[in-house]
């Protein structure tokens, strides 16, 4: 039988990292955020694509990516996001994809997260989908503190980004994630029961 794969996704902000920290010591955890990392490492095509499209002002003086500089850019209007998006998805599909062979492979079920699941079709690699969601100014609150940015850059990251609708639209679970951790693990307590059943009493 092949191993379920769960996607993990949600907004900048509203704890995904969090949740999937809670979930890989059961799931083989693909961190999509890592890889995409990877995917811009000095010498990579990754890198090279960016550069084109953003300029040279997002390298720093070693030749590394400068991800404030990009994201200054990157986040400053939708139509950015979607080039930037659109430059390391594929990219980030293809090492997905190489992941999975090896997750079958170890028979262990797959947590797949993602910060952009749907938008990059990763959605359809998955069996389930689960969206973790916190309110507005949670989620501006915990960027600012998490990227040292101020308010205003916050804001902009969280206004590029899709709503709420879109995640309860698409996603098979929504999990809610402000000040209660004790309230976030037993959701994710019971994502996983639940996904256990569907394979009765096993992944």
């Amino acid at each position: 039988m092949k191993p379920i794969v769960l996607g993990l996704t949600g907004p900048t902000g509203a704890g995904k990292t969090l949740a999937a920290g809670y979930l890989k010591d059961v799931f083989f955890h693909i961190d999509c955020d890592r890889i995409a990392r990877e995917t811009v490492q000095p010498g990579t095509v990754g890198l090279v694509r960016l550069r084109e499209a953003f300029g040279a002002g997002i390298l720093r003086p070693d030749g590394s990516l400068d991800r404030k500089a990009l994201a200054a850019l990157a986040f400053a209007r939708r139509e950015s996001t979607a080039l930037l998006n659109s430059l390391v998805h594929p990219l980030i599909t293809e090492r997905v994809k190489s992941l999975l062979a090896e997750c079958k492979a170890a028979k262990k079920p797959a947590l797949l997260d993602a910060p952009l699941l749907f938008e990059s079709g990763a959605g359809s690699l998955c069996d389930f989908t689960a969206a973790v969601l916190a309110g507005k100014e949670t989620r501006i609150l915990r960027i600012m503190a998490r990227d040292k940015i101020d308010r205003a850059q916050a804001l902009l990251r969280t206004q590029a980004q899709q709503n709420d609708e879109y995640y309860r639209s698409r996603a098979d679970f929504i999990i809610y994630n402000d000040e209660n951790p004790s309230r976030l693990e037993a959701q994710l307590d019971a994502i996983t029961n639940t996904l256990i059943q569907s394979r009765r009493g096993g992944f």
